[in-house]
């Protein structure tokens, strides 16, 4: 794939798996070995792992959504900012609805093969969702342990 097409496939994904939800797109974006290099302790490495934090995260914040601010790509690999928001308006990770607007803004490099995600490096600045209602860092999912 040219580094237009791989752009093209972030932005998909972006757009259909971290904006809209849709986590059953995961299996059509991510490789069956796709590696999560440096995974914080709540995010774990598979792609069953992913479904399961961004189901808890959009449960907790149904409008969540993610856009890309900047977008670069060399050969395989594709760089790109992203700025996600939501509302707290239903239950997470115990914490009752407060309403608060969040932000997370993360730097995401990825490898694609064959059309497929197949390694991923994600950065995030500033605190994240759980960390702006409470102060604490997050339980860690099951599916992550």
């Amino acid at each position: 794939m040219s580094a237009e097409e791989n752009k093209a496939l972030i932005r998909r994904v972006t757009e259909e798996v971290f904006s809209q939800g849709k986590t059953e797109a995961i299996d059509r974006y991510y490789a069956p070995n796709w590696v999560l290099h440096d995974a914080p302790p709540n995010a774990g490495e598979s792609r069953d792992a992913l479904k399961q934090v961004l189901n808890v995260i959009r449960g907790g914040f149904p409008d969540v959504r993610a856009r890309i601010d900047l977008i670069v790509a060399e050969g395989d690999l594709v760089a790109y900012h992203t700025i996600s928001e939501g509302t707290h308006t239903k239950e997470y990770f115990g914490v009752a609805p407060t309403g608060k607007r969040v932000t997370l803004r993360q730097l995401n490099i990825d490898r694609i093969r064959d059309g497929k995600i197949v390694e991923s490096w994600s950065e995030s600045f500033g605190q994240g969702f759980h960390y702006q209602l409470t102060g604490k860092a997050p339980p860690v999912p099951a599916a992550a342990r």
